[in-house]
């Protein structure tokens, strides 16, 4: 073979190795961005139910106690006793008491979330009144997606709403947190991710906590999975966000890990800002538990009128 082709063949093979490299890059990151989930994996305690931990990245985080902060739940906000010393902070401060009074729940947020744990991951408090004005006009936009008093018949069964607004965990990507207790739930939401995700995905945590309480149990749900499937044993081709099948039998892979994650993440995508096409027939698997949902919902709680659409049901109905 003359110098010549030896030239050609070498630039040749050089062009074809560099093809296949970009081709497997693109790939990769299409794979990575063909769909935005908000809230891709939430990770439970080891051998704790109470406490789910929400995250952007799926990963190991280490919790050596989980035990409740009895010393802050007891008195949940105390007296505002400090200085106001801007009028956004006092603007704040009229915000969250309007919030407070309107749906039955406590609001903490700033130097207020300073001695919150769980366990020992600790959170960042938002020192920032534009962060903390942001955060609370969210919060009172998401809580008026829900029916009057909705969030009131929850005292009613004895146990009550605390909503933290703060800045981030000192564990890298996580989104929110969910503390389960018999006379508590407190919800932790991290302003350094889109907040409305994370506070559904939360508060479905929270409504099912009450559904049980009630005696309510989920007992046809398995008959919506396929006939052989385990949960934990994640497969992406069922998986919605994976695929963009709509007869996927599940909104991500993290709904695969147990019943309860699978409805939360469902939740999820119930509220979201745009249609699905998961819910383009009612043949599809996401619309049949979407449905199921909400007639639990319907069922046992006071303040849903089966009458009314509600926003959860919107893609439904």
């Amino acid at each position: 073979m003359s110098k010549m082709r030896l030239l050609l063949f070498g630039k040749a093979l050089f062009a074809l190795s560099f093809l296949f490299f970009f081709s497997a890059f693109y790939m990769q990151f299409k794979e990575e961005q063909s769909f935005s989930d908000p809230i891709r994996d939430v990770l439970s305690l080891p051998n704790d139910d109470k406490i789910i931990i929400s995250t952007v990245n799926q990963g190991d985080i280490v919790i050596s106690s989980s035990e409740k902060n009895d010393e802050f739940d007891s008195d949940f906000r105390e007296d505002n006793n400090f200085e106001i010393v801007n009028p956004l902070e006092s603007e704040n401060n009229i915000l969250r008491d309007k919030i407070e009074k309107k749906y039955g729940i406590k609001v903490k947020y700033g130097v207020q979330t300073n001695n919150y744990f769980i366990g020992d991951l600790k959170v960042i408090s938002i020192s920032d009144d534009e962060n903390i004005r942001r955060g609370l006009q969210e919060l009172e936009n998401a809580l008026a997606l829900y029916p009057i008093d909705f969030f009131k018949e929850f005292n009613k069964l004895g146990f009550k709403l605390n909503v933290l607004l703060i800045q981030r965990y000192d564990s890298a990507n996580v989104t929110g947190i969910t503390e389960l207790y018999d006379d508590v739930v407190n919800i932790s939401i991290s302003m350094d991710y889109p907040f409305n995700e994370s506070f559904h995905h939360e508060v479905y945590h929270y409504i099912e906590h009450f559904i049980e309480k009630k005696g309510g149990k989920f007992s046809i749900w398995n008959t919506f999975n396929p006939s052989n499937f385990i949960y934990g044993d994640i497969d992406s081709n069922l998986s919605f966000n994976q695929t963009l099948m709509p007869d996927a039998f599940f909104v991500n892979n993290y709904a695969q890990s147990s019943a309860d994650e699978d409805r939360a993440s469902t939740f999820e995508y119930m509220t979201a800002d745009s249609k699905y096409v998961c819910y383009n027939s009612r043949k599809y698997p996401i619309w049949k538990k979407s449905y199921y949902m909400s007639l639990m919902i319907d069922t046992y709680f006071d303040t849903v009128d089966s009458e009314v659409i509600e926003y959860w049901e919107r893609f439904i109905y």
